[in-house]
């Protein structure tokens, strides 16, 4: 009877080593994949990081703007520029008082375009107690610290291009703004993807109070009788008016229509003065040779 012999052979070393170079190939490849998604993960974390910190502040930009108010001058805006701006506004924490009775403060925004491809927001606060507000600094630079307190950075990681300027507005007159419009282009790996986010947002100024527009007509009817009529003056806000005539230097009259007997005849000068609530004016003349 034949004994069956057990075959005692193994790997050989080549097998061995063909298995140790696989086994090492798809570790490396497992930990690249790791090593992506990671490097991915970070990146897209503080890519939200900056987005949220812009976001934060483009929230507050647009709650200060909805304040913006310059009770008896024609604009709250001092300065409406593509990446700076400056307006006043009503004081919410109180620190402005004194003979500042409005508690108004002055709010500037600016672009830092040094790095254009890490641009920064400065934000720059202004109170004061007096009457009136301090002038305000002629220096166009960002950051102006000449400002007290000294402006800081709330935004970071900004990409605007000179083409695509931060603010943009209704109208060119500061006067005549009533809406504010804010895009922020946020990229902290400029060059890579998904690319830089987009904040967008708009803003209605509520308490913009714009110059009335004075008209007024002058008609000679005899007997050294002239009818004045300012009633076609208006107000872009629909306030009431106020009307005061004057005859060269002298006030006649304060109803939008009036009929006035000159004190001789000749060519004569009224002067016109209409004024809304808000305190601002408008002025026109009229010229008329009174028989």
């Amino acid at each position: 009877m034949r004994t069956a012999v057990r075959r005692e052979g193994g790997f050989m070393l080549i097998e061995l080593l063909i298995a140790a170079a696989i086994m090492v190939v798809i570790l490396l490849a497992t930990l690249a994949v790791f090593d992506s998604s990671l490097h991915t993960h970070q990146r897209n974390s503080t890519q939200n990081d900056a987005q949220d910190a812009a976001r934060t502040e483009v929230d507050r930009f647009a709650r200060e703007l909805r304040n913006a108010a310059s009770p008896g001058q024609p604009t709250a805006f001092e300065r409406a520029g593509g990446n700076d701006l400056v307006f006043t506004m009503v004081d919410p924490t109180g620190t402005s008082g004194g003979a500042n009775v409005n508690r108004l403060r002055r709010v500037r925004y600016c672009l830092d375009t040094s790095v254009p491809t890490n641009e920064k927001l400065w934000r720059g606060v202004q109170t004061w107690t007096t009457a009136t507000p301090p002038a305000l600094s002629a220096s166009s630079f960002c950051p102006d610290f000449s400002w007290n307190p000294q402006p800081v950075i709330v935004a970071d990681h900004i990409v605007n291009s000179a083409s695509q300027p931060i603010f943009s507005y209704d109208s060119a007159n500061p006067a005549n703004i009533t809406q504010v419009s804010a895009n922020l282009f946020v990229d902290y790996h400029p060059g890579t993807a998904p690319g830089p986010s987009t904040l967008r947002t708009t803003v209605a100024i509520r308490s913009t109070a714009q110059a009335p527009t004075a008209s007024a007509t002058a008609t000679a009817l005899g007997n050294r009788q002239v009818l004045l009529n300012g009633g076609a003056s208006t107000d872009p806000s629909d306030q009431a008016l106020t009307y005061t005539w004057y005859d060269g230097a002298t006030k006649i009259g304060s109803s939008a229509l009036l009929n006035y007997l000159a004190p001789a005849t000749g060519t004569r000068t009224f002067t016109l003065t209409v004024a809304n609530a808000a305190g601002l004016t408008s002025t026109t003349t009229r010229t008329v040779n009174v028989t």
